[in-house]
């Protein structure tokens, strides 16, 4: 519920008269995991496609890697240039692996302190001793589809 009202809010705001579907806002949840900033991102660019009516989940897919091109030109390129290159390795590397990667499975020297780095520069997030999984879902999706 607080996904839609997150999703609605500021468009009723903007007196805009636009909706989404129910599935359309359970899509936007999974792929944001509720992230607000991520929410606002998906909603405002469907709007950008779409300024009144209902955003259908078929309408919605067939505007996500738009979508998603924007989101990575305005937070994922950026997070990824503050890497250095071995951590972008580490990153890739961690990306082909799925969602959570054992430190063992990253075959890179020094891998523990290239680690370290990245989660100091919240890239990567510390789950479990060895076991690491990126800051969001959606960073990964991103270093997958440039791998």
């Amino acid at each position: 519920m607080r996904q839609k009202k997150a999703i609605h809010l500021p468009l009723q705001r903007l007196k805009i008269d636009l909706e989404f579907d129910d599935d359309v806002i359970e899509t936007i949840q999974t792929k944001t995991e509720g992230h607000p900033y991520f929410i606002m991102f998906f909603a405002h660019d469907a709007f950008e496609y779409k300024q009144k009516g209902t955003v259908t989940l078929k309408f919605f897919s067939s505007i996500y890697e738009k979508i998603f091109s924007h989101l990575a030109a305005a937070r994922f390129i950026e997070d990824l240039t503050i890497a250095s290159e071995k951590e972008k390795e580490v990153l890739f590397k961690m990306a082909k692996l799925g969602e959570e990667a054992d430190i063992k499975e990253i075959k890179t020297p020094n891998v523990s302190v290239h680690l370290k780095r990245l989660v100091e520069k919240n890239l990567v997030v510390r789950i479990d001793r060895g076991r690491y999984k990126f800051y969001h879902p959606l960073f990964r999706e991103f270093l997958v589809k440039i791998i």
